[in-house]
């Protein structure tokens, strides 16, 4: 009898779900970030919101009761790490839970693996639309679509009777969603495209690029990548003495870094944000206070939303009242409206984020004004 009894929990406690067996002391949450690497000055930020949360989290009990364990393993920006370091912290570190890579290629990875073991996955760190296209209802996105980044800087063209742009992008997924939302607004508005192409990323040399805008007088021109893109296209257009009118980049003028490389040639750039601690939403301030003490500087939205995603995450498991990943997906699916420190946060039922508090930001005089929405904005926009 004895032997029954040992056998029956030996095999109940081998196929246990790991969701179902959280551990008497913590919850565990794994993630990998992109902490060396091109990715790594987005990557770092990311970190420091996510263990700013974990500390808060479990000064005030953790979660259920339970506290907080982050587990995060470096991939170094790179696609390939992903589906060991993912494997890893699922069968090896057994984390109850999963937080997503920076980037979309690095995130779409992850989605792969957590579809395989159907492990619920927050994805904090990208954005494409495409990751919602593979038909598993356990990836829930954190920020808003891709495809809709650049929809305040198109309202701040119309507003100055700008209605032709160039648009290039690199070919990664995030920077194709957010060039092809532009595209589809352009013809619903009636704009005119002057040049619209992609390029690899990783170019370095993007003269070719602003010789064709020059070229052709462009007004306006739209970038959309990442960091080093927005910089290479700002020191190619001095290389050929070329300034449009409007400069807009996703990613990469929202950093700190971005005024500390290119000095006063990031003057009058233009860039979404999602986080400025000029815009008081609920316990933003206490975040900011925190963070200035902690890192000794002022956070910027990937910190933010590194933040968020925990915000999310606790209160996705408070309202199941479980660690159950069914009834987490369920409480997901059927509508819960968070408020986090980057706003209101609403999902559709695949999990995409369907609530967008983006704004408009421009460097002038060194700083970063929002000149978008007109509520919000510290400062009008200038042109060049």
């Amino acid at each position: 009898m004895k032997n029954i009894v040992f056998y029956f929990l030996f095999f109940t406690l081998l196929f246990l779900n790991p969701i179902d067996a959280i551990s008497s002391e913590s919850v565990k949450i794994g993630l990998s970030l992109s902490l060396t690497g091109k990715y790594s000055p987005m990557g770092k930020a990311q970190e420091q919101g996510y263990r700013l949360w974990e500390a808060d989290i479990n000064n005030q009990g953790g979660i259920l009761g339970k506290k907080v364990s982050l587990i995060i393993i470096d991939d170094k920006s790179e696609v390939e790490r992903i589906y060991e370091i993912y494997e890893e912290l699922i069968n090896k570190h057994k984390v109850n839970f999963l937080f997503g890579p920076y980037s979309s290629p690095l995130s779409m990875a992850a989605i792969k693996v957590s579809k395989k073991y159907d492990y619920p996955i927050f994805i904090g760190g990208a954005a494409s639309d495409s990751l919602w296209d593979n038909g598993f209802d356990g990836a829930f996105g954190v920020r808003p679509l891709a495809s809709k980044y650049a929809n305040g800087f198109l309202n701040i063209m119309s507003e100055n009777n700008l209605k032709e742009s160039s648009v290039f992008y690199t070919d990664d997924e995030f920077s194709v969603s957010v060039a092809r939302g532009v595209e589809r607004s352009f013809d619903f508005v009636g704009f005119k495209l002057t040049n619209y192409e992609g390029f690899k990323k990783g170019t370095i040399d993007l003269t070719k690029l602003a010789q064709k805008v020059k070229d052709k007088g462009g007004q306006v021109v739209i970038l959309c990548g990442h960091f080093d893109e927005s910089v290479n296209m700002i020191k190619a257009f001095n290389s050929i003495n070329y300034k449009p009118k409007a400069f807009y980049a996703t990613v990469g003028p929202a950093a700190a870094d971005f005024y500390k490389i290119l000095g006063k040639d990031a003057e009058f750039v233009f860039t979404t944000t999602f986080f400025d601690e000029r815009v008081n939403w609920p316990k933003s301030k206490e975040f900011i206070r925190k963070y200035k003490k902690l890192y000794k500087k002022s956070p910027d939205y990937q910190s933010a939303f590194a933040y968020a995603t925990g915000q999310i995450f606790e209160e996705a498991i408070k309202t199941s009242n479980s660690f159950d990943n069914k009834k987490l997906k369920e409480t997901l699916h059927n509508g819960l409206n968070i408020v986090t420190i980057v706003g209101n946060y609403m999902i559709d039922k695949q999990g995409r984020v369907i609530s967008n508090t983006s704004m408009i930001i421009q460097w002038q005089n060194g700083k970063m004004e929002i000149v978008w929405p007109k509520k919000l904005r510290t400062a009008k926009e200038v042109l060049n």
